[in-house]
């Protein structure tokens, strides 16, 4: 069994007390790896959630301190074995009382795998979306199986496609924006390597490590990483791994490694 996802979600709401919605639970044990949380936060006042376990109180918290109005995502590391059958769930544990204050669209993803084969990540691997008035977490990257998965299923669709192996390729909004093809070259309309990976430009997305963004791509294919190197990449759980013909062929991380780097797209 590879590793999984489970979503918790909740678009109205949540208040003191209340559940997300989902309630997980597996026949075999399982190590509880990760929660990448996803919510429209409506104030500045703190969230805190607590993780259930057969409605028994765990110390295993999800605090949400929003800084600005809007979209917001975080990280938190579990490692907890869950027993056979035992049932997670997720309630708020303190926050704002009335309802608007209170967190909206809530996407709780938890990540758990068989107990002994968890792989924990080093960082948070992500993909966000920004197109001037949404800013959401598209994709989460899994360095144990080079994929790129939805953060919350259906929210990438109208918006990007990532596909990785055989050949890995990027669409923004229906259109080719970089790509490797199967000689293991990689593709953009234009590169721009200047030390900063910040942009006005939208739509794009972005690839981040935890709180650190990596790169921006546009949908006009304008890739902006910190530094680029041409030369074979090297494997690693802390960076994007991309593949060309079923093989590595670029790395993105604090800075992109390409087999070879072509311009513009074909």
């Amino acid at each position: 069994m590879s590793q999984l996802n489970f979503l918790f979600e909740r678009s109205s709401p949540l208040l003191p007390g209340e559940y997300l919605l989902g309630h997980a639970h597996w026949t075999v044990p399982m190590d509880l790896v990760s929660v990448r949380f996803t919510a429209f936060a409506n104030s500045l006042e703190p969230t805190t959630l607590l993780m259930e376990i057969n409605g028994a109180p765990t110390e295993k918290l999800v605090n949400v301190q929003p800084t600005t109005l809007g979209w917001l995502h975080s990280f938190v590391p579990l490692r907890f074995v869950l027993a056979a059958n035992a049932e997670v769930r997720w309630r708020c544990l303190s926050g704002p009382s009335n309802a608007e204050s209170a967190l909206t669209l809530i996407g709780l993803n938890l990540m758990a795998a068989p107990a002994g084969e968890a792989v924990v990540p080093t960082s948070a691997l992500s993909v966000i979306w920004v197109n001037g008035q949404e800013r959401l977490p598209l994709f989460e990257y899994q360095p144990a199986t080079r994929q790129f998965v939805e953060g919350s299923q259906g929210i990438a669709s109208g918006r990007a496609e990532i596909e990785n192996v055989p050949n890995f390729s990027v669409r923004i909004q229906g259109e080719l924006a970089m790509q490797i093809d199967a000689n293991r070259s990689l593709f953009i309309n234009k590169l721009v390597a200047i030390g900063g990976v910040g942009t006005v430009e939208s739509p794009r997305i972005e690839f981040h490590a935890g709180r650190q963004r990596w790169a921006a791509l546009t949908k006009e294919g304008t890739l902006r990483v910190a530094d680029v190197h041409e030369t074979n990449p090297t494997e690693g759980a802390d960076r994007f791994e991309l593949f060309g013909n079923g093989q590595l062929s670029a790395s993105l991380g604090q800075v992109l490694v390409a087999h070879q780097i072509e311009e513009p797209l074909p």
